[in-house]
């Protein structure tokens, strides 16, 4: 039997790709990002929302041209990834080669893709200029790629949300 998680979002391509978040939020004390960049992912999901969908505790995952965090679930693993390179477009279209077009969520027109490889799926907001942040979902088998886009769905309108929230996706982010 195939595992979804890590191993299975690294065959379907989301490790060599971007971005999603932690459970709960960030203290209140801590001060607002000003970029995507500089933001948490683990930030991106809040606790309401991991509840709703499973997720236990982030782990967030730091390197040189991205930032990650992700959950695992029962039958999923779920992943946020921010990242802020060039090969951001080629990589997800490696990675996700089925697209399925632009949808909106949360208000924000999102990419979205799906694996050929596992059954995954990711959305891709473009937040700044040079950075993106991308929702990803892999179920175990035998869930199929579009379970996989059904989750990110459910997940990306609330990020959206929050990003909106933390000025993150505004031009001139405002604190």
């Amino acid at each position: 039997m195939r595992r979804a998680g890590a191993a299975g979002l690294a065959a379907g391509g989301l490790i060599g790709t971007v971005v999603i978040g932690c459970s709960g939020e960030a203290p209140s004390a801590a001060p607002a990002p000003m970029s995507v960049r500089d933001a948490d992912p683990c930030s991106f999901i809040e606790q309401s929302v991991a509840t709703a969908n499973g997720l236990g505790q982030g782990k967030t995952v730091n390197e040189a041209r991205f930032r990650n965090c992700w959950w695992t679930a029962g039958s999923f693993t779920t992943a946020i990834f921010v990242r802020w390179d060039r090969g951001v477009f080629v990589d997800f279209s490696d990675s996700y080669p089925e697209p399925l077009g632009d949808v909106e969520l949360g208000g924000e027109q999102v990419l979205l893709g799906k694996s050929r490889v596992n059954a995954g799926c990711a959305g891709t907001i473009f937040a700044e200029n040079g950075t993106s942040v991308l929702v990803g979902v892999a179920y175990y088998p035998p869930a199929t790629a579009d379970t996989a886009c059904e989750r990110v769905k459910t997940i990306g309108g609330p990020v959206v949300q929050r990003l909106r929230s933390l000025h993150l996706l505004d031009e001139r982010p405002t604190s």
